[in-house]
């Protein structure tokens, strides 16, 4: 099985968990049951992306996929609770209202 091109394999499942520990402490520390729902997507989403680029890249492992991935994770986290703070009409982005 690939996914865009990249195949998934005994590497993608330990890459993802990162963003998803990320994106729940994230979504926690914005406060709210809709945050941490948004928080442990967005990691998700943000780690699959990361694997997809890292794994393109030919860059096995190391600290640099690692720091890699941790950051991208931590910005999809911060993308997508911002994106539900705007779309529950909180008065701030990335406080969504519960």
């Amino acid at each position: 099985m690939t996914l865009f091109g990249v195949p998934i394999d005994d590497h993608f499942w330990p890459s993802i968990y990162p963003g998803l520990f990320i994106g729940i402490i994230y979504g926690l520390y914005a406060r709210g049951v809709v945050n941490a729902l948004s928080g442990v997507i967005g990691g998700m989403i943000g780690a699959i992306a990361a694997f997809i680029v890292v794994a393109r890249s030919g860059v096995e492992e190391g600290l640099l996929p690692l720091a890699f991935l941790i950051g991208v994770s931590l910005l999809g986290a911060v993308l997508l609770v911002y994106a539900a703070g705007l779309l529950t009409g909180s008065r701030r982005p990335g406080s969504a209202k519960n």
